[in-house]
């Protein structure tokens, strides 16, 4: 893939469609469906619940006719990205003991890539930032010739690694694999460290690894490694103005974002199933519904964040919700649950306008992603870096699954 080339395209799909993707749907009401042509919002309101779930969670989008679909099929062109080859082994049972499923697929897709890597460039230590527990470096360590240090912020996850560490049989020719209790930005580079300082430089010879570098963590670790792969994530703890659009080639004609880009940009957008669809309606539902009796009948015209709300209770009436809701706001008013439930049926058919439009605007989530992080690929590009990008992960079990490797040429 030429990744200047596809960055471009995607530049230039995504400053065309901004009205979509830019700002959540509450936010701009009451233009919340001006962006969205009458044509589609009428032709989506008329498929099922189960044809809006799998057009939803990008399953099947047959349903769809005319220019609503060609716009789907060309954000989900563009967002393609290749796949790693061959980057799957069976890890004996002992090397994914503590594990959870995500962990496994994520560890037994990611070690063997690198212990590829391991045999061309003969990294003599990986670093595993934020590494947790150690899962990852333990296996580099045991099957893959890697020494690996797994450093971590947080120490209750350090002594579980180590108490994990010593209840599996070492294997024969294994290497070292070590912890260390810090961050990346307050050990590596400290002046004020002194303990074993060879062992915390990312040099040339050593591998940085990144599996869900979270916000702008990415950022430093690109900032300071030799050589790294780097899984990014949590995009939504990025500054827009200053994290984003970081090679020179973006700030030639940057594309702008805010923070409600970066969360669609940080979602899952797929497998998920018909009852979290459902699910998904009904929360949204009284969400969108809320919002629309402060702007029309109480004159709150201003977006209010509220706290969140248990799922079980979602199936009570709306004025359960609305009533606790106006008193968690300390916002007085005259309603009633009659009032509030009558309220939420006449308004209905617009709060199913614009969840239909959110699932038009949710189909936008991954290729902001991936834009976000061609920008960090060609970034690395301009400093000197060759370059990889490919999806490593089974999305429906790791949303975050796109790795950037870059090698110091």
């Amino acid at each position: 893939m030429d990744i200047k080339k596809r960055f471009h395209n995607i530049r230039e799909f995504l400053k065309g469609h901004q009205g979509f993707w830019y700002e959540e749907i509450l936010n701009d009401y009451p233009h919340t469906l001006d962006n969205y042509p009458d044509k589609w919002i009428e032709d989506l309101n008329l498929l099922s619940f189960e044809d809006l779930w799998k057009i939803d969670a990008k399953i099947d989008f047959s349903p769809l006719e005319g220019e609503l679909k060609t716009l789907i099929l060309k954000i989900n062109s563009l967002s393609i990205i290749p796949q790693v080859e061959g980057a799957n082994e069976n890890l004996p049972h002992k090397a994914l003991l503590g594990m959870n499923q995500k962990k496994v697929h994520e560890v037994s897709r990611l070690a063997p890539y690198i212990g590829k890597l391991q045999k061309i460039h003969r990294f003599s230590q990986g670093f595993d930032i934020g590494g947790g527990k150690g899962h990852l470096a333990r296996t580099l360590a045991h099957y893959f010739a890697l020494p690996t240090i797994c450093l971590d912020p947080d120490l209750d996850l350090i002594k579980a690694g180590q108490k994990l560490l010593k209840k599996i049989s070492t294997p024969e020719n294994a290497k070292e694999i070590s912890f260390i209790n810090k961050s990346l930005g307050t050990h590596i580079y400290n002046p004020d460290i002194v303990a074993d300082e060879n062992k915390l430089k990312l040099d040339n010879e050593t591998l940085a690894i990144g599996l869900h570098t979270c916000g702008p963590l990415s950022l430093r670790l690109m900032e300071r490694a030799k050589n790294l792969i780097n899984i990014g994530c949590c995009y939504l703890k990025l500054n827009p103005e200053s994290e984003i659009n970081i090679s020179k080639t973006s700030k030639e004609d940057p594309l702008t974002f805010s923070k409600y880009s970066l969360a669609l940009a940080s979602r899952g957008h797929g497998g998920i199933s018909f009852i979290d669809f459902m699910n998904k309606w009904k929360v949204k539902s009284f969400r969108y519904s809320l919002h629309l009796l402060l702007y029309e009948k109480l004159g709150i015209k201003k977006f209010i964040t509220v706290e969140g709300y248990p799922l079980k209770k979602y199936g009570e009436d709306f004025s359960e919700y609305a009533l606790t809701k106006l008193s968690e706001l300390n916002i007085k008013h005259s309603f009633d649950a009659a009032d509030l439930n009558n309220f939420h049926q006449e308004w209905n058919p617009l709060v199913k306008k614009m969840f239909l439009a959110n699932i038009i605007r949710w189909q936008f989530g991954r290729l902001l992603e991936v834009y976000i992080l061609l920008d960090r690929a060609i970034y690395l590009q301009e400093n000197g870096f060759s370059v990889e990008i490919n999806e490593i992960f089974n999305e429906s079990i790791s949303p975050r699954n796109i790795a950037i490797l870059a090698l110091n040429n």
